[in-house]
């Protein structure tokens, strides 16, 4: 009875005064929603709903996942990544050896990663991928220089087909650190590996990293926007199809409008509450 009163009142209300609610709500929503986070060590990290008590795949498990470029649902302002990492998944004629998808949180570059090296792998069982977060590779190198060890090779990187790289950004600021990851990665190219790189806000402070990246054979790169509310509903509407999940356009227009163009963020919204609705 409250929600068809309410209904009601909306009717009646202008665009401007419903735009006010449901930025009212959805400020009310985020704080008792606790949001997504990322497991480290897996292409970057499982994006899944805070606190969530489900089994966490490992970086093996992974690429099998369903973050296929198949369930990659493109925006405006992801097609051109789509396309590139596609490209390079087929190794098609001029398709980048060295690929970085740069762009904020919630996009789809970690999707794209574990696309790429999903369909490397199934294509060709007997490819090697190696992957790692820009964290993780700099904990190596401390480790191996303490121990006189160095390289792609100490890092499992020798005789791959594929490294992934995810979360550069954590090293802006860090101008040597990115100057040895910068030098890794060209070695990774020069050994025969293709390499992908996630970048996420802010690029500006990687500089010594990208000018380095640049000037390396097959380089190509691509900035992933967020995506519009009425892109982030029909993504909402397809996972929602997908799944078999009864949602209500109202209910997707409203997790769309709160998601601020973050993909992620908006489905793991969908995902927190179809369980409430089933539970």
């Amino acid at each position: 009875m409250v929600v068809d009163a309410t209904g009601d009142l909306l009717t009646a209300l202008s665009k401007a005064e419903k735009a006010e609610v449901v930025e009212r709500l959805a400020q009310e929503i985020g704080d008792s929603w606790p949001g997504i986070e990322k497991t480290p060590g897996v292409v970057g990290g499982a994006a899944c709903p805070t606190g969530w008590s489900g089994t966490v795949p490992s970086p093996g498990q992974g690429w099998a996942m369903d973050l296929s470029f198949d369930r990659f649902i493109p925006t405006a302002g992801t097609r051109r990544a789509l396309a590139l990492a596609r490209a390079m998944a087929t190794r098609s004629l001029g398709a980048p050896r060295l690929l970085v998808l740069c762009g904020p949180a919630g996009v789809g570059k970690t999707h794209l990663l574990r696309a790429l090296l999903r369909h490397r792998t199934w294509d060709d069982p007997d490819a090697r991928v190696a992957h790692a977060t820009a964290d993780e590779i700099v904990q190596h190198l401390i480790e191996a220089a303490q121990h006189g060890a160095g390289g792609s090779r100490s890092l499992g990187w020798d005789g791959a087909d594929v490294v992934a790289v995810d979360d550069l950004h954590t090293l802006a600021g860090c101008p040597m650190a990115q100057k040895e990851v910068a030098r890794l990665l060209r070695l990774a190219l020069a050994e025969g590996a293709r390499v992908v790189c996630a970048v996420g806000d802010p690029v500006a402070r990687l500089g010594p990293l990208l000018a380095s990246l640049r000037t390396a054979p097959g380089f190509a790169s691509a900035t992933l926007g967020p995506a519009a509310d009425r892109e982030v509903r029909h993504i909402l509407a397809c996972i929602a199809h997908r799944e078999d999940a009864r949602v209500g356009r109202r209910v997707l227009a409203f997790l769309a409008a709160s998601a601020g163009g973050d993909v992620r963020r908006a489905a793991g919204a969908l995902t927190s509450y179809s369980f409430r609705v089933s539970s």
